[in-house]
């Protein structure tokens, strides 16, 4: 027999475990902690199910705060949802999302947000009724097809012991970081945490520096996939006198020389805009963003909600890059 209940201490270990055992990715007691503990000011709210002391599956919401028409909503990022495969014909993933939906809705959680796998997505579409706000792919670009043209800014990699470096990141945070889209709130503490903390260090944060001024930030990630190497812009801020067009070319000229192809997000409607322009192309991997609305507040919201061309969203408001 298996029971489904809440996290308590100690089950951290046994989480991790079953990740470990199933899944490539490096799911240890640092990452653990790292996601569930340091990207948000409140824990994590855990469902799991148990049978004879171990951990048979997971799901977690991670909860942050989302800004719409200037009023903050109470979010969480869904993530994790997970089944021993020994244990797939008696239990259902199902049943322990559902349990932790509740526990949510408890803990006034607005809405849940997520970007499942392509066979997660039709059970939470079909079964536990989350909305589309969208189905998109990546933006790609050869690294060998840019404008040799500039660069514009001087990239200065951040070093995390210097805090007075820390301090002008928490000055771009604050006057640049909001927008007049939908956005999820991103306080110091969190830029650091998500970026700087990473426990297997796979990020680059630099400061961009226009002259004598500092005009915003910028997270990028190379990764190895196994017939190339690609970059990511995963986060960034900027200032508004700077187009997003001007940010992407120096990023291409950042790394053309490091990298096979450039991969990004269509961020937001000016982004997506910016892509087109520098000649991206609309072919690569397909991610699936969803909404499960839990609150009659958010609810009302639905129309800006479920609009994607609403949405600032980075790839940094995901769990998988």
């Amino acid at each position: 027999m298996f029971k489904i209940r809440e996290y308590k201490t100690g089950d951290a270990e046994k989480i991790y475990t079953l990740f470990s055992k199933y899944t490539s990715y490096k799911r240890d007691a640092a990452f653990w902690v790292w996601i569930n503990r340091l990207l948000s000011e409140k824990k994590s709210i855990i469902s799991v199910a148990e049978a004879n002391n171990q951990i048979i599956g997971h799901y977690a919401i991670i909860p942050r705060n989302c800004i719409i028409n200037k009023k903050t909503y109470r979010t969480g990022l869904g993530i994790h949802a997970f089944v021993d495969p020994e244990y797939r014909d008696s239990i259902s993933i199902f049943d322990i999302t559902s349990h932790a939906y509740r526990f949510a809705k408890e803990n006034e959680i607005d809405f849940i947000y997520g970007f499942p796998n392509q066979n997660y997505r039709l059970v939470q579409e079909k079964i536990e009724k989350w909305k589309k706000v969208a189905l998109f792919n990546a933006f790609e670009k050869d690294a060998n097809n840019f404008d040799p043209a500039g660069p514009i800014f001087k990239w200065e990699l951040f070093n995390l012991k210097d805090f007075d470096k820390i301090f002008i990141l928490n000055e771009l945070a604050e006057e640049f970081g909001n927008s007049n889209d939908i956005y999820f709130s991103k306080p110091l503490p969190f830029i650091v945490n998500r970026y700087l903390y990473h426990p297997q260090n796979i990020y680059q944060t630099w400061l961009l520096k226009d002259i004598d001024k500092y005009v915003g930030f910028i997270v990028t990630k190379i990764f190895n996939s196994e017939n190339e190497k690609r970059a990511h812009i995963i986060d960034y801020v900027l200032s508004p006198e700077y187009e997003t067009d001007t940010l992407i070319a120096d990023f291409e000229i950042k790394f053309s020389l490091v990298v096979d192809k450039f991969v990004l997000w269509p961020f937001s409607n000016k982004f997506h805009k910016s892509l087109l322009k520098r000649n991206f192309s609309e072919s690569g991997f397909e991610t699936f963003f969803g909404i499960k609305f839990l609150s009659e507040s958010a609810k009302k919201a639905t129309d800006d909600i479920l609009n994607f061309n609403n949405w600032h969203l980075t790839m940094g408001d995901s769990d998988a890059f």
